[in-house]
């Protein structure tokens, strides 16, 4: 097993990596990946984007990243989050080439004056992958904190109940992860607590509950077929394309392809399995031929070591 330096490093990596891995493409409908599979670092393709390219999903997190080392809060995190979308800040080329719609919303709503604790939107039809996809760096914080952290923060661009409840579930398995559990574990461990967490934490009803772990908690969710597996933008299937892909893995390379080759929002998903994979499997597990063809890799690397250093 790892050593838990490795996997802390790994999992924060293995999103970046998984991240970029996945640009290429996005939106790709499954046929396509089906007939073509990704097998590793690509570029160009739904952006034109040159190999080692990342996008929203990291930019967001590394904004999380710094926020966390200067111990800033809501107002602090919104206005690097406004920098990002308006000036490029914390993306791979200086540009903010690829951003949600209800992200996109929030920060228009933040640009107006509107309070960055109420411009998320809290609307069921929100409850989009914006938040998951970057809300690892919350777990490296003591708990509660991490997790009071996460879901105040998330409201800067999604309060929809279910993208606050999914957000929760995957915490509690990613946390697990980087103390040491498999993932078999580390599900079992987080649906025992999950119910009492969301409840008290959220006060979410059962039917929310049912809606966000329905699936996960079938003891034989991870032997699913790819045809029942959906990867769009809806937070609860990315939570459980993420798992399914860690699930089913054996090593980094496999569980971060396999997302990627679900098709459609295969960024976000490749980057929230990659977080997953890379906490489990741990960094050196992660191909050096796909971290040394990040863009900006040194800048990501230091940003992801001085995290590290000064989280705790």
């Amino acid at each position: 097993m790892p050593e838990k330096h490795q996997r802390e490093k790994g999992a924060l990596m293995g999103h970046i990596v998984g991240d970029a891995l996945g640009v290429p493409y996005e939106f790709q409908p499954r046929s396509m990946m089906t007939a073509n599979p990704a097998t590793g670092m690509t570029g160009y393709g739904t952006y034109s984007q040159p190999p080692g390219t990342w996008s929203d999903d990291s930019s967001m997190m590394l904004c999380i990243m710094e926020n966390e080392i200067l111990r800033g809060n809501v107002n602090t995190l919104a206005d690097r989050f406004v920098r990002w979308y308006t000036d490029g800040y914390m993306t791979a080329h200086d540009e903010c080439f690829d951003i949600g719609i209800t992200t996109r919303t929030a920060l228009e709503r933040c640009i107006s004056g509107i309070d960055p604790g109420k411009s998320g939107l809290n609307d069921p039809r929100s409850a989009g992958n914006g938040t998951l996809m970057r809300i690892a760096p919350y777990a490296f914080r003591d708990m509660p904190d991490g997790r009071h952290h996460m879901l105040e923060q998330n409201g800067i661009t999604h309060r929809a109940p279910l993208a606050q409840i999914s957000c929760m579930a995957w915490q509690e398995i990613f946390l697990r992860l980087l103390d040491g559990a498999t993932p078999t574990q580390a599900l079992a461990e987080m649906l025992e607590q999950f119910e009492w967490l969301a409840t008290n934490w959220l006060s979410a009803t059962p039917q929310q509950c049912n809606e966000v772990i329905g699936r996960i908690r079938h003891p034989r969710f991870g032997e699913l077929p790819a045809s029942e597996i959906h990867s769009g933008g809806f937070v609860v299937h990315t939570l459980e394309a993420s798992l399914w892909c860690l699930l089913r893995s054996t090593d980094y390379r496999s569980a971060v392809l396999s997302a990627v080759n679900l098709g459609n929002d295969t960024d976000t998903t490749a980057a929230v399995a990659g977080a997953l994979a890379g906490a489990y499997y741990g960094l050196d597990d992660i191909p050096a031929e796909w971290i040394n063809a990040l863009v900006r890799r040194e800048h990501v690397e230091m940003m992801v070591d001085k995290f590290l250093e000064n989280i705790r």
